[in-house]
Parts: C-alpha cells; structure tokens; sequence
C-alpha cells in the first residue's frame, strides 16, 4: 500500500525498523528473511544509509549463526556505502564491527586498519555541544 502511494523510501526504512525489532526480540530468521527479502527488491542507491543498514543487520545475524565469512561481506559492502554517503558515525560504527569480526577470527592487522578507517572517519565529525552555538574547545588550546 505505501509501495502504491509511491512511499518506496518509507518503506525501506521501515522494513529496516523492523528486521531490527524482530532480531532484539529473538526471531533472528524471520529477520534475516525480511532483510534478504528487501535487499533483493531494491536498487542501493535508492538509500545508501538504508542498504548500508541492511548489510549491517545481516552481518550481525550472519555472525550469531557463525558464518563468519558471509557476514564480513555484508559488514565490507556496508562500509562501501558508508563512505559513499560520507555518514562517519555510521561508518564508524560498521567499521567497529568488522574490526571485532576480524580480530576475532585472528587477523588481526586487517583488523587494526578497519578500525583506523572507522577513527580517521569521525575525525571532525562530533556534534556541537548541546546548549551552546559555539564550537566545542580544543583539548590543547589551554597548554
């Protein structure tokens, strides 16, 4: 029905809403299902932080179920469309994630240049303080 009113990018982001909801209540398949579901129907760059948030989901249920390797090519595809969309809290988050993929599974140095990529990301992209319009001082102004 929102597909026929044209509503397609509600849409996405709902079944992302919902695939999260499914997997934190503890019904990881029917998650999973929805996902691979969504991810089939849809073009990537319809919403980049939707798909990316799709491949992020997928890898977290794919590493539950100890498929290491599937799950590391969704958290990789999730990054791609992170950095393509420039979002680097997000991408920070991903990378996070497959850091702790890849240095649980002994690779460790992959996993150091992940999460070097996911620090270099948010390098200038903190919120200003709340309460004030001014930019937040530098650690090193006083020394």
């Amino acid at each position: 029905m929102l597909v026929a009113a044209g509503a397609a990018f509600q849409v996405l982001r709902l079944d992302c809403e919902i695939a999260d909801v499914l997997r934190r209540q503890g019904h990881p398949h029917e998650a999973k299902v929805l996902l691979n579901n969504t991810l089939a129907a849809i073009d990537p760059a319809d919403d980049l932080m939707a798909v990316s948030d799709i491949h992020r989901q997928l890898g977290l249920l794919l590493v539950t179920e100890g498929d290491v390797v599937t799950a590391e090519n969704h958290y990789r595809a999730a990054v791609a469309l992170l950095e393509q969309a420039d979002a680097a809290l997000e991408l920070a988050v991903t990378c996070r994630l497959l850091g702790d993929l890849l240095s649980h599974v002994g690779r460790h140095s992959e996993a150091t240049a992940v999460y070097r990529t996911g620090l270099l990301a948010t390098e200038g992209a903190s919120p200003p303080l709340l309460g004030t319009d001014r930019p937040a001082a530098s650690f090193h102004a006083n020394q």
